[in-house]
C-alpha cells in the first residue's frame, strides 16, 4: 500500500473518532448536569492532535516493515527507533493535550509520559531482540 494512502486514511479514521469522542463528551456533560463545556479552541486542538496522530500512525504501520527489514544496526538500537517513534506518535499528543487544556499539572503529565516511554522501550527492545533471535 502506498505511504500517501496510509497517512490518508490514518488522518480520516483519526478525525472521525475525535468527533465520536467529542460527542460522547458532550453528551456525558449534559448527562452530569455539567455547566461547562469544551471551548471551540480546545475542540479544535483535540481535533488536530487526533489528525496528527492517525498520520503519525499512518507512518508507522508503513515504515514497521521497513524496521524489521533494517539489518545493518544491532538490534537493540532497531527496538529503540521502533519505540521511540511509536511513543512520539501516542503519547507527546496525549501528553501535550492534557497540559495544554489545565487538566492536569505539567509535572504529572511528564510523569505519565515517562512511565509510558519506559513501558514501551521495553517492548521495543523485547520484540526487536526477539525478532533478532528468531524467537518468535
Amino acid at each position: 500500500m502506498e505511504l500517501t494512502a496510509l497517512l490518508n486514511v490514518g488522518a480520516f479514521a483519526a478525525v472521525a473518532a475525535a468527533a465520536f469522542n467529542g460527542m460522547i463528551v458532550l453528551i456525558a456533560t449534559r448527562v452530569r448536569g455539567g455547566a461547562t463545556y469544551p471551548t471551540a479552541q480546545e475542540q479544535l486542538l483535540t481535533v488536530l492532535l487526533h489528525m496528527a496522530v492517525g498520520i503519525g500512525l499512518g507512518w508507522v504501520f508503513w515504515v514497521s516493515w521497513g524496521f524489521t527489514a533494517i539489518i545493518a544496526v544491532p538490534w537493540w538500537q532497531r527496538g529503540m527507533t521502533f519505540a521511540l517513534t511509536v511513543w512520539g506518535v501516542t503519547c507527546v499528543p496525549a501528553i501535550v493535550q492534557l497540559a495544554s487544556t489545565r487538566a492536569v499539572p505539567w509535572r504529572t503529565a511528564v510523569g505519565t509520559a515517562a512511565q509510558w516511554l519506559v513501558s514501551i522501550v521495553a517492548v521495543g527492545l523485547a520484540c526487536a531482540w526477539s525478532w533478532q533471535r528468531g524467537n518468535f
